[in-house]
C-alpha cells in the first residue's frame, strides 16, 4: 500500500515548469526587442543618410541659385564667356557655403562650373570693319591755322596717340612738347611741305606726304522731331532723343533739370541745332548707365522720376559709367551738332557710349555737312551743316582754363568742319576712344604729362558672349580639395537673354 501511494505521489510533481515558460518569455522578449532595435537601428541610419542626401541636395540647388543669379548679373566670373567654362568655388574651410541645422552634420561647400554652348556664342568683334584707320585726322587747310597743333601750354609734354595714324591735310605742330604715336605700322603724316614741325617719338613724322582721300560718313537717319520735356528729381534728370533748339537750350539743357548733379542721355540720336552755348551738368552720361562692376543699370526709365534714384549706382571713376561699344552690345547715344552749337565742358565730368555695331563704326559725335530735314515741321529751321570755325572762340568743344574737365567719348567722334580746341590738366585716361576727325584740333597740356593716351584707337578683339549655359555643381565637405571630384551633384541648361540679363531655366537634374 505504501508503494503505490509512493508511486502516485511521483507522477503529480510539475517542479520546473515555471522555469520553461519563463525562458519561453525572455526569449520572446529578447527576439522581439532584438528585432525592433534593429529596426530603430535602421531608421535612424536611414534618416541620417536621408538627411546627408538632403543637405547635399540643398546646398548644390542653392549653389545652382547663386550661379544663375550671378549670370543674370553678370557677375559670373568671366560672364561665363569662355568655352573652357569658368569655376565659381563657393565657400571655404573658415566659412562653410552651406551649414546644416544639425550639428552632427558637416557643413558643406560647392563648386560651380559654367560650360558655354558654343552653338549660340555672339558678341563684340572690333575689326577693320568698325573702326576707322586713322585715330586723328584733321580735314582743313585754312590759311594761317595750324591743322594739329600740340604747341600750346605747358613746355615739354608728351602727348600720346595709340593704335591708328595720325594725319593732317595741312600741317602738325608740337613746339618743345613730343607728340608720341604707338602703335603696329601706324603712320605720322602732314600733306603740306615742312607742316611737321617739332618732336615727335617713336614714329617720324612725314611732311609734304600724298594722302589717300578721306572717308566720309552718313548723317544718321532717325527721325528729326522736337524733343520732349526731360524728367528730374533734386538730384537727377533724363533726357530724351529729338531736336534741341534755341529754346530747348535755354529751357531744357541750360534750364533746371540740365543743372542737375546728374544727368543721363537715354539711348538714341540727339540733334542740337542752337545759338549759344550749352553749359555741360556737373555730370553728364550718354548711353546705358553702367555701375563700377560694369553691368547695366537696371529699372531706369527715363519717363519715370521715380527710378532715377538708381542713377546713384553709377561707376564713381569719371569713365566707365555707360556701356562700351568695345567691348558691351547695348543701346547707346549719337549727338549730332549741327548749326553753331557749342559745348562748354569746363571742369565737369562727361562721358557718352555710342551703340556697337560689327560692320559700321559706332559714332558719338557727328558734325553734318549738309542740312538734315526736320520732319513735319516740327521746328523753325533745319538742322544746318556745323559751321565752319577756324578760331578757338568757335570749338565745338570748350574747356576751363584750368583744364580739370573730364570726358570720354566712348564711339568715333565725325566733325568734319568744326575746330577742337582742347586744354587738359593731369587727366587720366583717353578722350576719344574710337577716333577723331575735325577741321582742326588743338591741345594745351598743363601740369602733369597724362599716362595715357588721349585718342586712341581700340585693339582689334573678340569678346564674345554665349545665350545657352551648362552648370555642373559639386558638393563637398568644407575644407575638402578639391571639391569637383566625381560626377556632378546637380547639373542644369540656361538661357541668357536681354540687357539686363533674363536667365530662363530649361533643364534641372539633381542626383540623389
Amino acid at each position: 500500500m505504501k508503494r503505490r501511494q509512493r508511486l502516485l505521489s511521483t507522477q503529480a510533481d510539475d517542479r520546473g515548469a515555471a522555469l520553461l515558460l519563463v525562458l519561453i518569455v525572455v526569449t520572446v522578449v529578447a527576439l522581439a526587442g532584438a528585432a525592433m532595435l534593429s529596426f530603430a537601428d535602421t531608421s535612424l541610419r536611414t534618416t541620417v543618410a536621408l538627411r546627408d542626401q538632403g543637405a547635399g541636395a540643398y546646398a548644390a540647388d542653392g549653389a545652382a541659385q547663386v550661379a544663375i543669379s550671378e549670370l543674370r548679373n553678370g557677375s559670373f566670373p568671366n560672364k561665363c564667356a569662355t568655352q573652357t567654362g569658368d569655376p565659381l568655388s563657393l565657400g571655404n574651410a573658415t566659412n562653410a557655403f552651406y551649414q546644416s541645422a544639425q550639428s552632427s552634420s558637416s557643413a558643406l561647400n560647392a563648386y560651380v562650373l559654367c560650360t558655354p554652348d558654343p552653338l549660340t556664342g555672339t558678341g563684340v568683334v572690333v575689326s577693320s570693319a568698325n573702326k576707322p584707320a586713322d585715330a586723328i585726322r584733321t580735314l582743313g587747310n585754312d590759311a594761317g591755322v595750324v591743322g594739329q597743333d600740340y604747341s600750346k601750354g605747358a613746355a615739354n609734354k608728351t602727348v600720346n596717340v595709340a593704335n591708328g595714324n595720325v594725319i593732317s591735310e595741312s600741317s602738325i605742330k608740337t613746339g618743345s612738347n613730343t607728340l608720341a604715336v604707338t602703335g603696329t605700322g601706324v603712320k605720322l603724316q602732314a600733306k603740306s611741305v615742312g607742316g611737321c614741325t617739332g618732336i615727335f617719338a617713336p614714329t617720324a613724322c612725314q611732311s609734304g606726304t600724298v594722302l589717300g582721300p578721306p572717308t566720309s560718313y552718313s548723317a544718321p537717319t532717325d527721325p528729326v522731331s522736337l524733343a520732349p520735356p526731360p524728367v528730374c528729381t533734386s538730384t537727377y534728370a533724363a533726357f530724351r532723343p529729338g531736336l534741341y533748339n534755341t529754346s530747348h537750350l535755354t529751357t531744357y539743357l541750360n534750364g533746371t533739370c540740365g543743372m542737375k548733379s546728374v544727368v543721363w542721355f537715354s539711348p538714341g540720336t540727339y540733334y542740337f541745332d542752337f545759338t549759344g552755348t550749352w553749359t555741360a551738368p556737373a555730370r553728364l552720361v550718354g548711353g546705358t548707365p553702367t555701375d563700377s562692376a560694369d553691368k547695366p543699370i537696371t529699372g531706369l526709365d527715363p519717363t519715370n522720376a521715380s527710378t532715377l534714384s538708381k542713377l546713384s549706382q553709377l561707376n564713381p571713376s569719371s569713365a566707365g559709367a555707360c556701356a562700351n561699344p568695345s567691348d558691351q552690345i547695348a543701346p547707346g547715344v549719337m549727338f549730332v551738332f549741327g548749326g553753331g552749337s557749342k559745348v562748354d565742358l569746363g571742369s565737369r565730368k562727361l562721358e557718352i557710349c555710342a551703340t556697337y555695331s560689327a560692320t559700321s563704326v559706332p559714332i558719338a559725335i557727328y558734325g553734318p555737312t549738309t542740312p538734315i530735314p526736320v520732319n513735319g515741321g516740327t521746328a523753325t529751321s533745319p538742322v544746318s551743316a556745323q559751321t565752319i570755325c577756324k578760331l578757338d572762340t568757335c570749338s565745338l568743344f570748350q574747356t576751363s582754363a584750368s583744364g580739370k574737365a573730364e570726358f570720354h567719348i566712348q564711339g568715333f567722334t565725325y566733325a568734319p568742319n568744326a575746330r577742337i580746341a582742347l586744354t587738359f590738366k593731369n587727366s587720366v585716361g583717353q578722350m576719344f576712344s574710337w577716333g577723331l576727325v575735325a577741321r582742326s584740333f588743338s591741345l594745351a597740356g598743363t601740369g602733369s604729362t597724362p599716362p595715357d593716351a588721349f585718342v586712341q584707337l581700340p585693339p582689334n578683339s573678340v569678346s564674345t558672349s554665349y545665350s545657352v549655359m551648362y552648370l555642373s555643381v559639386w558638393v563637398c565637405p568644407a575644407g575638402a580639395s578639391p571639391c569637383n571630384s566625381g560626377p556632378a551633384r546637380l547639373t542644369a541648361k540656361v538661357q541668357v537673354t536681354g540687357s539686363p540679363a533674363a536667365v530662363t531655366v530649361l533643364s534641372w537634374s539633381v542626383k540623389r
